[in-house]
């Protein structure tokens, strides 16, 4: 056989191979991605890493949701890479906002440093992977605190456990609250306007 005959062979081998290899890709068990926009690495805003690297740090989105308190709050913040944040409580829905360039990548930076709760070694309780907020007044009790739950892409927990990480709580809960607000005082959204129904006849 010559050589035009054997680079066909190796052409349709390549092909072949390649594509019994994305169809194996497409039988993998990992978990649907919380929303449509891909999940990414970052550290101060700018993507890191590659795929083959072992994933000790979150990836992003990250969910962030707050509960508890007297209110009863209910409330899921979703943060992308780029500083995107997806609102939605019980009185807001489709809030979009945009975290500003510096308050971004000193945020992503802080959060990046966090690491996935390790499920081979015991917790205590469930407060491993959550942001612990004071109770509502001063006379509320325990029973009234305010958690803030962060998980990642994979819905994998982010560990909380470090004493010195209240940077980065104060400033999750910081920006939770203001996200929520029914107008935000320092984050940048826009919130969908409701249709005003028509009055029956």
């Amino acid at each position: 056989m010559g050589r035009t005959g054997l680079a066909v062979v190796a052409m349709s081998l390549a092909v072949g191979l390649g594509g019994c290899a994305g169809a194996d890709r497409g039988s993998s068990g990992t978990p649907a991605p919380i929303d449509s926009q891909p999940a990414t690495r970052t550290f101060a805003g700018g993507p890191i890493g590659d795929s083959t690297e072992p994933l000790t740090t979150p990836l992003f989105p990250l969910t962030l949701r707050r509960t508890g308190g007297i209110a009863g709050y209910d409330d899921t913040v979703v943060l992308h890479a780029d500083g995107k944040v997806l609102v939605d409580t019980r009185s807001v829905h489709g809030r979009v906002c945009q975290l500003t360039g510096p308050e971004q990548k000193h945020l992503l930076s802080l959060l990046n440093t966090l690491r996935l709760v390790d499920a081979s070694v015991p917790t205590a309780g469930s407060t491993a992977a959550t942001v612990p907020l004071p109770p509502e007044g001063d006379d509320q009790t325990s029973n009234d605190a305010i958690l803030i739950n962060i998980t990642d892409h994979k819905l994998r927990p982010l560990d909380l456990r470090d004493p010195s990480l209240g940077e980065v709580a104060g400033l999750v809960g910081a920006l939770v609250a203001d996200v929520t607000l029914s107008s935000p005082a320092t984050t940048r959204c826009t919130t969908p306007t409701s249709p005003v129904p028509a009055p029956a006849t």
